[in-house]
């Protein structure tokens, strides 16, 4: 599984709405990022 970059300092704001789309019907590429992940990059990036 390919890791986010920790070095990225860019702020990125994701909003989510209740409702369930195929990813074949979205518009762009999604990758999923679960909360572990997320967790795993802040603490690489605080260690920094």
């Amino acid at each position: 599984m390919p890791q986010p970059e920790a070095a990225d300092e860019q702020t990125m704001v994701v909003t989510a709405a209740p409702t369930t789309v195929s990813e074949l019907d979205t518009p762009a590429a999604v990758s999923v990022v679960n909360g572990d992940e997320m967790r795993r990059c802040r603490a690489a990036r605080q260690s920094l």
